[in-house]
C-alpha cells in the first residue's frame, strides 16, 4: 500500500472488472475516479534562510522594511501566521499577513542602530523559522551639543598671532558624516581670531 499524497498525484482513474464462475464467463466493468482531498501536511517554508533590510530611523509607521516569502506545498494554502519570536523586545516590528515586515514603533539610531529578529510562520500544525538582520541608518535628527556654554579666557594683549587659547568641545549623537562638526566664529570682534 501507498502513502496518498495529493501534491504528487491528485487524482487517481482506474477499473474494476468482476467476473463471475459461470459458463460461460460473464464480467461487468465501473470506472473509479478519486479526487484526493488536501490535507495540510506541508510546512510553510521560507523561501530564504536569512533576510537583510534597511530602513531610516525616521521611516513612517508601516514602513515596509522586508518581504518574507513563504512556500506552502499544500494546494489549499492554510492561513500562516507570523511571530517575531526573538530580537524584538520593544516590539519595534510586526509581521502582516502577507509577509512583509513592518516598522511597528518610531525607530532611533542612536538607541539601536540594528536588530536581528528571529521569525516564526506557522499553518496552525507546522513551524517554520528564518532570520533578518535589520539595519537602521542614520538621519540627521540630533543637534551638535557643545560641552560648555560659555567659554571665558584671559589673555595678555600683547600676545602672539596664532597662540593657543582655549579648546571648545562639542559631541554630535548622529553618525558619519551627520555627526561630523565644523566650527566658525561670529559676532563682533570674531576676525580677531581662528578656530579650526
Amino acid at each position: 500500500m501507498i502513502t496518498l499524497d495529493k501534491e504528487e498525484t491528485p487524482y487517481y482513474n482506474f477499473s474494476i472488472i468482476a467476473f463471475d464462475r459461470g459458463k460461460p464467463r460473464r464480467m461487468a466493468k465501473a470506472w473509479v475516479n478519486i479526487k484526493l482531498r488536501d490535507y495540510n501536511d506541508n510546512a510553510p517554508v521560507f523561501q530564504s534562510q536569512h533576510y537583510n533590510g534597511e530602513t531610516h530611523e525616521n521611516a513612517a509607521i508601516g514602513t515596509v522594511v522586508v518581504s518574507l516569502m513563504i512556500e506552502d506545498k499544500d494546494e489549499e494554502k492554510n492561513p500562516v501566521d507570523f511571530y517575531i519570536i526573538d530580537g524584538d523586545l520593544q516590539g519595534q516590528f510586526e509581521v502582516a499577513k502577507n509577509g512583509k515586515l513592518l516598522v511597528n514603533k518610531p525607530l532611533d539610531r542612536e538607541a539601536t542602530a540594528s536588530y536581528e529578529l528571529t521569525v516564526l510562520a506557522t499553518d496552525g500544525k507546522y513551524v517554520s523559522k528564518t532570520w533578518v538582520t535589520i539595519i537602521v541608518s542614520d538621519v540627521n535628527d540630533n543637534p551638535p551639543i557643545c560641552l560648555k556654554t560659555k567659554y571665558t579666557e584671559m589673555v595678555s594683549e600683547n600676545i602672539p598671532p596664532q597662540t593657543y587659547i582655549l579648546t571648545v568641545e562639542a559631541t554630535d549623537a548622529d553618525s558619519y558624516d551627520n555627526s561630523r562638526l565644523y566650527f566658525y566664529l561670529t559676532g563682533e570682534g570674531h576676525q580677531d581670531f581662528s578656530i579650526d
